[in-house]
């Protein structure tokens, strides 16, 4: 073979190999970029699975919190910060990497608002519902704070009765209307004035009942998470509780839960914040028993429940809701600044004033209904 037969021979070889190295290369980055999608697609999922939890949860209680978990190799990482009614969610996805310490990650933030939700049960949006018959006399008032005017409609009060309503003294007001499921009977005309009636409707009506639940402390307890502060402290003990002074409350949407193995004594309570006492016997309040409602809500920032009786001593103010499973009782001029719902007969007489204010929702979380709506203010993914 001649010289430059030999030289061209060697320079193809070369440049085959050449060729063929750069094609291994080729097959190789494309190998791994392959390798690199294919776990940023695992390390989404991942996260987007983060996120539908996490939107799961917000929907059954609007709080903050971290929810873990994984999806095969990939696991996920789902933080919320609530602030107020807005939420941010930030979920993480990610998926080991052979040879490396550090995984490919995926992260999907939510910036959201709470819509609604949490709507009140029907009888917690009456200044009065009993499961009986209620009786109005003496010289107690069902009252709202409104004036009358074009909106007054919305101020005026509703009372209603699962059995009968029977107003038995002219001097008794009810600013408002009232519905039954029995009948009615006495001064109901004198008794039943609303704020404002343009369109002159009847102020008692016949109406289907309400569903007025029985109070079961524990079933309470366990609807907001069944991790509440209890007294007494040791469950082997049994006694009354005594509650006074000032003691921590929650938020609007995740009020404290306080529960009172036997009897709950109230005198001059503040919750700071919103609250809610469930006692497995009954209550007596007195002095003045309140909690601290939010900035610009005109609402009960507390609400008390027991299927027992619920007392009142004379001079005393209240303001929340109460559910008193066997009646209210009280012994002179008392003022019930709320609602109250009462699971057998109430006879509303005295000196008993129940001024209404609405309900906060989130105090009857174990008997509303309606999910909060989540509205989406901001999205981001990288």
């Amino acid at each position: 073979m001649g010289k430059l037969a030999i030289l061209l021979a060697l320079a193809l070889s070369t440049v085959a190999i050449y060729h063929g190295s750069a094609s291994g290369r080729g097959l190789s980055d494309a190998s791994r970029q392959a390798g690199e999608q294919q776990r940023f697609v695992l390390a989404r999922s991942a996260a987007k699975s983060g996120w539908a939890r996490a939107k799961q949860q917000l929907a059954g209680s609007f709080t903050g919190g971290v929810v873990t978990g994984a999806n095969g190799t990939a696991t996920y990482r789902t933080q919320m910060d609530v602030t107020g009614n807005e939420v941010v969610v930030t979920s993480v996805g990610s998926v080991p990497v052979a040879g490396s310490a550090t995984p490919t990650r995926y992260t999907i933030t939510y910036r959201l608002r709470k819509v609604g939700g949490d709507e009140l049960p029907a009888f917690a949006k009456h200044a009065v519902a009993v499961n009986g018959n209620l009786s109005i006399s003496g010289n107690g008032a069902i009252v709202t704070p409104g004036v009358a005017g074009p909106a007054g409609n919305e101020l005026n009060v509703r009372v209603h009765a699962n059995g009968t309503i029977h107003a038995g003294s002219s001097s008794t007001i009810v600013q408002g209307f009232g519905t039954y499921t029995g009948g009615a009977t006495g001064k109901l005309a004198s008794t039943f004035r609303p704020l404002s009636n343009p369109d002159s409707a009847p102020v008692l009506s016949r109406a289907d009942s309400v569903r007025i639940p029985v109070i079961v402390p524990s079933k309470v307890v366990a609807a907001y998470g069944g991790v509440p502060t209890v007294y007494p402290y040791k469950p082997a003990d049994y006694w009354d509780a005594r509650l006074t002074g000032r003691l921590p409350g929650g938020s609007r949407t995740a009020p404290a839960v306080y529960y009172v193995r036997g009897n709950a004594l109230i005198y001059d309570l503040t919750f700071d914040g919103y609250a809610v006492v469930v006692a497995d016997g009954r209550v007596d309040l007195g002095g003045t028993t309140q909690g601290v409602a939010q900035a610009g809500h005109a609402e009960s920032a507390l609400a008390v429940f027991t299927p027992g009786e619920v007392t009142m001593n004379g001079g005393a103010n209240v303001y929340g809701s109460l559910f008193a499973g066997r009646g209210l009782g009280f012994n002179g001029n008392v003022d019930i600044w709320g609602n109250l719902t009462v699971g057998g007969h109430f006879d509303h007489g005295g000196g008993a004033t129940i001024h209404y204010r609405p309900a906060t929702a989130s105090l009857f979380r174990p008997w509303g209904t309606g999910d909060p709506a989540l509205q989406l203010l901001a999205f981001r993914e990288q």
